[in-house]
C-alpha cells in the first residue's frame, strides 16, 4: 500500500507542477507571431489582458517597420543573400515541432533538397548588385529560359 500512495502522491505532485506552469505561461504570454498571438488571446479570460496584448503586438510591429523603412539596406542585402541561396539550390533542413497526446514536445527533422532557381539566378544578375561583365551569362540564361518556356 505504500508504494501506491507514493505513486499516487508524485503523480499528483507532478499534476499539479504541470498546472502551475500552463498558468505561469499563460501569465507571461509574448506573442511573437500572429499564432501565437492568436493562441494566447483565446487563452487569456480577462478582456483588459487581451486589449494590452494587441496593443503591445501592433507597437512592436511599428517599431520593426520603421526600422526597416530607416535602414533599406538591410532588406536589400537580405533579398540578396536569398535570392543567392535560391540560386544556389543545394539542401536545408526543414524543423518540425509538435506535441503528442500525452502532452510531450517533440521534434522532426527533414532534409529536403533543392534545385537550383534559374529565376532566381536571372533576378540576380539583373539586380544592380550583380557585376555587369556577365551580361553574356545574363543572356545565356534568357535563353535557357525562353527555350524551356517553348518546350
Amino acid at each position: 500500500m505504500g508504494a501506491l500512495k507514493d505513486a499516487g502522491i508524485r503523480s499528483l505532485q507532478d499534476n499539479l507542477a504541470a498546472y502551475d506552469a500552463a498558468r505561469k505561461q499563460e501569465e507571461k504570454q509574448d506573442a511573437n507571431s500572429l499564432k501565437s498571438l492568436f493562441d494566447a488571446y483565446l487563452n487569456t479570460k480577462s478582456k483588459a489582458k487581451r486589449e494590452r496584448m494587441l496593443k503591445e503586438f501592433s507597437e512592436r510591429r511599428l517599431e520593426f517597420a520603421a526600422y526597416l523603412q530607416a535602414h533599406p539596406e538591410l532588406v536589400a542585402a537580405e533579398t540578396k543573400r536569398a535570392l543567392i541561396t535560391a540560386a544556389l539550390g543545394g539542401e536545408y533542413v526543414e524543423t518540425e515541432t509538435g506535441v503528442d497526446s500525452a502532452g510531450k514536445r517533440h521534434k522532426r527533422r527533414r532534409v529536403r533538397q533543392v534545385a537550383p532557381n534559374l529565376q532566381a539566378i536571372l533576378q540576380l544578375l539583373e539586380s544592380d548588385v550583380a557585376p555587369k561583365p556577365e551580361n553574356n551569362l545574363l543572356e545565356i540564361i534568357r535563353e535557357g529560359l525562353e527555350a524551356e518556356d517553348e518546350v
